[in-house]
């Protein structure tokens, strides 16, 4: 069984957005066979972590104790998580002790990340 997270700035158009990710992550998941069980959709100030998104993080957290046949968490892009690496490799942990994976949608852009941190990206799944 798998989640979901869609996440959106307010700066941009919310509801199209969430809407392309949503699409993007229902298609993925149909192609290799996961059933999602809820699905999560923040629309946030701004791009920078805040207080609702790390709210929601602790919320997926909670789902997934509860949950335990939750496997993977479906996002379009890495950058949903966050654009932080550090971040990206704490939350990942805490998923991790949970059984729970995470898979995304679209590769990341690793010639943004310093050759340091690009390998952090084989952690996780991309499913094409």
């Amino acid at each position: 069984m798998a989640i979901a997270l869609c996440r959106v700035s307010k700066i941009r158009n919310p509801s199209k957005i969430l809407q392309q990710q949503e699409c993007e992550i229902n298609n993925k998941a149909d192609n290799i066979g996961f059933k999602i069980s809820k699905t999560w959709e923040i629309v946030t100030q701004s791009r920078l972590n805040d207080k609702e998104f790390l709210l929601t993080l602790l919320e997926i957290t909670d789902y997934c104790e509860r949950n335990r046949n939750v496997r993977y968490l479906i996002v379009s892009d890495l950058k949903v998580i966050s654009r932080s690496v550090r971040n990206l490799q704490e939350i990942s942990s805490m998923l991790k002790k949970l059984n729970v994976s995470i898979i995304y949608c679209k590769k990341p852009n690793l010639y943004i990340i310093s050759k340091n941190t690009s390998h952090a990206f084989q952690r996780y799944i991309y499913i094409s």
